[in-house]
């Protein structure tokens, strides 16, 4: 049974809390958090695993399916408003790397080792995009 992992990572996290505060920067994580579970489907699993990164788990979705997914999480990310303590706005957008669950597996460290790359690969492609991973990809 397929089986794909988005990592979801804010981009610039560090400029929001610089600008508009650590307070604004929970509302964003908190909107972000109820956005991926609007985005996603009954049967996956949203968690925060740390800073201002989330993991996906989604049963049962091979790479099209994970990379639609995620395609629509960063579309609608780019929509978000966040209103600081002093009424200021400000958006925010998100980098996301997508692996899917291969026969060559040993357990989810590979899965999610391979997922971080495509994460940072879209961090250094200039933020707010999906990039998979080219294992997968290519085969």
């Amino acid at each position: 049974r397929p089986l794909s992992l988005l990592m979801v990572d804010i981009d610039h996290f560090k400029r929001i809390n610089d600008t508009f505060g650590h307070a604004a920067g929970d509302k964003a994580l908190r909107l972000l958090g109820a956005t991926l579970k609007e985005s996603t489907r009954e049967a996956d699993c949203v968690a925060r695993i740390g800073g201002e990164e989330f993991a996906i788990m989604l049963p049962g979705a091979d790479m099209s399916v994970g990379e639609d997914i995620a395609e629509r999480i960063c579309r609608h990310t780019a929509t978000l408003a966040v209103l600081d303590d002093a009424g200021r706005a400000f958006g925010f957008t998100v980098s996301i790397g997508i692996a899917s669950l291969g026969p060559d597996d040993r357990n989810s460290d590979d899965l999610l080792a391979r997922a971080d790359a495509a994460l940072y690969r879209a961090k250094r492609a200039g933020r707010n995009r999906v990039e998979i991973d080219l294992a997968r990809a290519a085969a």
